[in-house]
């Protein structure tokens, strides 16, 4: 029985904060905008700023302008299109979590969600909704991990492919701007999260973060127990030596006793 309680303990391990957060965070204001209200917080937050000939331009006097570059990848025009967006972001980011650490993530994020924003409000006539531009970030950053690690990534290559395709099937509110401002945006975000992460690795290596940091702690703990052990062994021998090769007392007499 003993052994069953300790083959069932499982730690649970929130191994992608950041994404978990994003994703709590979308599916509770498309709640709150459905039930509270009634569609016009997609309106009046959870969408892109246009240009001046929109719909929805972007005023630089209003706050809810600035608002919605940052909010509108929280939204979703149904919970079908907001539930698989999610699943995207959540397989792909929680590995990249895992390897680049959350906080280059939620950095990435943000430079992402920012650029594909101030490109919307500039460029683009109709206002745009989700996280395709995350989402990109995220499929880009994963190949890039795999190029880095002298591999070629056919999969993230296929789902490249499959996402773009999705998005023209759904149809763009911007047409073909809209998905290059998907993929420069999703591009941009990758770039920056490849560049800083050596910086952030250094760092982590200096402030001894990381597995491979702790066991070149344990190997170097060690060897000082190692040379101790050496140095022992050697002072004995070394007295052993010493009593071998040094005459005693009982060893002059017979000595002299036989010359005599």
């Amino acid at each position: 029985m003993e052994l069953m309680k300790k083959k069932l303990k499982i730690s649970i391990k929130n191994d992608a904060p950041v994404t978990i957060a994003f994703a709590v965070i979308s599916i509770i204001l498309f709640y709150v905008d459905i039930l509270l209200c009634h569609g016009r917080m997609a309106t009046a937050l959870l969408s892109t700023p246009t240009n001046s000939s929109g719909p929805n331009p972007f005023v630089a006097s209003d706050i809810f302008s600035y608002l919605k570059i940052f909010f509108y990848v929280f939204g979703a025009e149904d919970i079908s299109l907001l539930l698989c967006n999610l699943i995207f972001l959540l397989l792909l980011g929680a590995t990249l979590e895992d390897y680049y650490g959350s906080p280059l993530i939620l950095i990435c994020y943000i430079i992402t969600t920012v650029f594909s924003g101030v490109l919307n409000a500039l460029l683009c006539y109709g206002s745009v909704q989700g996280c395709s531009c995350l989402i990109m970030m995220t499929i880009f950053l994963s190949a890039f991990m795999s190029v880095s690690k002298n591999k070629a990534p056919v999969s993230s290559f296929f789902v490249l492919v499959i996402y773009i395709v999705r998005e023209f099937m759904q149809k763009n509110a911007n047409g073909i701007v809209g998905m290059f401002i998907v993929l420069i945006a999703g591009l941009c975000g990758a770039l920056v999260a490849f560049i800083l992460a050596p910086l952030v690795s250094a760092n982590a290596k200096k402030n001894n973060r990381g597995l491979l940091n702790k066991a070149e702690k344990v190997r170097e703990e060690k060897k000082p127990l190692f040379k101790k052990e050496k140095e022992s062994t050697t002072i004995i021998r070394k007295k052993d030596d010493d009593y071998d090769d040094g005459p005693s007392d009982d060893d002059t007499t017979v000595v002299g006793t036989l010359q005599f």
